[in-house]
């Protein structure tokens, strides 16, 4: 039980499949927070990246996920993603 991360494809209209991430609640069965995209940073994998961002919050002490509302979510994530090498910025819908 707890946050999990669910992984799909979304092929584009050149016919490409990019690899998507989302966070979803394994007891409730909502999905939450943003969209992880593959390539987003650096050539890291969808999956990869929502795993960091998770390992960010454990790491920062930082609550549940699935306790943050949606702008607290919206915060950290952005925090997060400044705080990548190079000074990365988010390219989040």
């Amino acid at each position: 039980m707890g946050v999990r991360i669910l992984i799909g494809h979304e092929q584009g209209d050149s016919g490409i499949s990019t690899e998507k991430a989302i966070l979803f609640d394994s007891v409730t069965g909502w999905a939450f927070g943003p969209l992880f995209k593959e390539h987003e940073y650096d050539g890291t994998s969808a999956e990869d990246m929502a795993e960091l961002f998770l390992a960010y919050l454990r790491k920062h002490n930082l609550p549940d996920p699935r306790e943050l509302t949606p702008g607290e979510l919206q915060n950290f994530h952005q925090q997060w993603f400044a705080s990548l090498p190079n000074g990365a910025t988010s390219g989040s819908d």
